[in-house]
């Protein structure tokens, strides 16, 4: 795997978690204003944000622990701290 790889499996990570931050952030905004069916809405996405951000670094994970990446991801420490 070589820098720009990594880079990308980084990037990955934090745009997914910090797009589920975001739709959470404004599913609150939503609800405080009484718009609950859009804050509903806005859940589901932040949750699918989430998911897939999970996924793919369950996969990541995965290719390591089985061998078929050579060099660990130790950088993705701090995209698990991202999707907290």
């Amino acid at each position: 795997m070589d820098e720009g790889d990594a880079e990308a499996i980084v990037l990955n990570l934090i745009v997914h978690g910090g797009d589920a931050k975001s739709f959470a952030i404004e599913a609150i905004e939503a609800a405080r204003r009484g718009e609950f069916d859009h804050a509903d809405a806005l859940m589901k996405q932040s949750n699918d944000a989430l998911n897939e951000a999970h996924e793919f670094q369950t996969k990541q994970i995965r290719k390591e622990v089985t061998g078929d990446v050579h060099e660990p991801m130790t950088m993705l420490m701090g995209d698990l701290l991202h999707l907290e």
